[in-house]
């Protein structure tokens, strides 16, 4: 994507971002010119089990469920809940977007991984860490080490050795 169209596509969603109330028609011209430019759109749900709380979120699982199948898009959700207890709900039950999805179990970071994560993450933030340090911080990150905990973890160190 040209770093003309890549501007003309920020600019569109800035609009977007402010106004109030955006027409499916104006987000569905963006999708389609960032297709048009042989890129994929990926949207981040989080909390996704929250969205059914959106008014008119029937609707709304049918727009999506036209965007997945009109452009190269994907959803990537994060839940609570296992996306199969939500569809058996039953204000999820009728919804069209729900057999879209295919489901994919993330799992935590091995130590070589989690080790890199944090001295990458301590570098990042302009600050070196005692190799002793880290097995401690990995322990603190729980059982499964996830990425989301152990640099939430990371950054409080590093705000805190900030603060020395």
């Amino acid at each position: 994507m040209s770093q003309e169209t890549i501007g003309e596509v920020k600019e569109k969603i800035d609009v977007l971002l402010g106004e109030e109330y955006v027409h499916f028609q104006q987000f569905e011209k963006i999708v389609r010119m960032i297709n048009d430019n042989n890129r994929k759109v990926v949207f981040l749900l989080d909390e996704f089990e929250k969205i059914s709380t959106v008014k008119y979120s029937d609707a709304l699982f049918s727009r999506l469920r036209y965007l997945a199948q009109m452009y190269d898009v994907i959803f990537v959700t994060s839940t609570l809940y296992d996306l199969r207890y939500l569809y058996r709900e039953e204000r999820f039950s009728t919804s069209p977007f729900f057999n879209i999805f295919t489901e994919y179990q993330l799992h935590g970071l091995d130590k070589n991984a989690a080790r890199e994560l944090i001295t990458v993450s301590f570098q990042r933030g302009g600050t070196e860490i005692d190799s002793l340090a880290i097995d401690p911080i990995i322990k603190s990150s729980g059982t499964i080490v996830k990425p989301v905990s152990t640099r939430r973890l990371v950054l409080l160190l590093t705000h805190f050795q900030r603060q020395k």
